[in-house]
């Protein structure tokens, strides 16, 4: 029998008619599609996004379509117009924006949670949940972006804050 690999999973009931392990693959960039560049810009950089200035000259053009960025861990957070996404994804559908997906940013503590919601909500931006210590044991808040996607700050972990769930939704 062949050595599992670290990095592969179990084949699982989830994976119907799948024989082989799967590899898990890693989340490295998310690409956010935006109607207005300038706007998003500064809301993600609020959040700490490092975003790159366009420096070259052949590049100038672009700015309203594309900006790199980079979170304090790594993830690349790639701002793209709704006309460039179209190119490079013909099934997006313009109506979906600010759907169901919300990238959480974690930072260092639970107070910093309440500094990076005070300074998003100063700067004109919807709240959806004020800060809240959540029963998994983390303080988090969910803001909105300019394009009316959810976005969540949440802090680590503490196992010291963690309680009881409340009931199970119900359909």
């Amino acid at each position: 029998m062949p050595e599992k690999s670290p990095h592969t999973l179990p084949v699982s009931d989830n994976f119907t008619g799948m024989s082989e392990p799967v590899t898990p693959l890693a989340l490295e960039q998310i690409n956010i599609v935006v109607r207005d560049m300038q706007r998003s810009i500064a809301f993600y950089r609020l959040l700490g996004v490092s975003i790159e200035d366009m420096q070259a000259p052949e590049w100038a053009e672009w700015a309203p379509h594309h900006a790199n960025g980079v979170a304090s861990n790594g993830v690349r957070v790639e701002l793209d117009s709704v006309a460039f996404a179209k190119q490079w994804n013909p099934g997006l559908d313009e109506a979906k924006l600010g759907s169901a997906v919300i990238p959480m940013f974690h930072v260092a503590s639970r107070e910093e949670v309440d500094r990076v919601f005070a300074r998003v909500a100063a700067a004109g931006h919807r709240s959806h949940k004020a800060p809240e210590d959540a029963f998994w044991g983390a303080r988090y808040a969910i803001v909105e972006d300019p394009d009316g996607s959810s976005v969540g700050i949440m802090s680590p972990i503490d196992e010291t804050k963690k309680r009881r769930p409340p009931p199970p939704p119900r359909a």
